[in-house]
């Protein structure tokens, strides 16, 4: 699972994000399936491998937050050459390295509230996500307020895979994207 903790998600975004992830890592390790966890907004960070450890992903989950762009972060970013936004290339890019030489059903399950907007975009993030799906890996999008549907569609492998909800239904379209 790729989680938007950029700034905009702020709030009931973030609560109802983290209320989806988790119910989607339950249902997802009940069915058999490992889940990793990624958070991105100005930068991703590998938060959680891929686990059938419940324990382990609701720690993880329940420590995301929306991330505002501070004085350190900024100067930090001049080493990283990117300074706010949501970088969702780098998040998938980051989930297609972990995911690329492990067996078995793979996707990228991307929840966020709007369209990334880091150095290349939204072509950087389009290329990502084809050669994460040129590997086998499938990608749901999963995107609220904000998020251009064209957009969530186009990345997704197929156009029904990329889903634009209310803000008060997106706990539930994240738990029912494992089926």
């Amino acid at each position: 699972m790729l989680v938007d903790c950029s700034a905009s998600m702020a709030g009931e975004k973030v609560h109802q994000a983290k209320r989806g992830a988790a119910g989607f890592a339950r249902d997802a390790i009940d069915k058999g399936y490992a889940t990793g966890l990624i958070e991105f907004f100005w930068a991703a960070t590998n938060l959680c491998e891929p686990t059938r450890d419940m324990s382990t992903l609701e720690r993880d989950i329940r420590g995301l937050k929306a991330r505002r762009v501070g004085v350190l972060k900024t100067l930090g970013s001049l080493f990283h050459n990117w300074s706010g936004g949501t970088n969702m290339a780098e998040a998938i890019q980051l989930a297609h390295r972990r995911l690329k030489n492990r067996s078995g059903a793979r996707a990228i399950v991307i929840i966020t509230d709007g369209q990334p907007n880091a150095p290349g975009d939204p072509l950087a993030t389009l290329n990502a996500g084809e050669a994460a799906k040129k590997d086998g890996i499938d990608i749901i999008t999963i995107g609220t307020d904000q998020a251009d549907q064209w957009f969530l569609k186009r990345l997704a492998s197929r156009a029904d895979l990329g889903m634009k909800v209310g803000e008060e239904d997106l706990r539930e379209t994240i738990i029912h994207s494992t089926n």
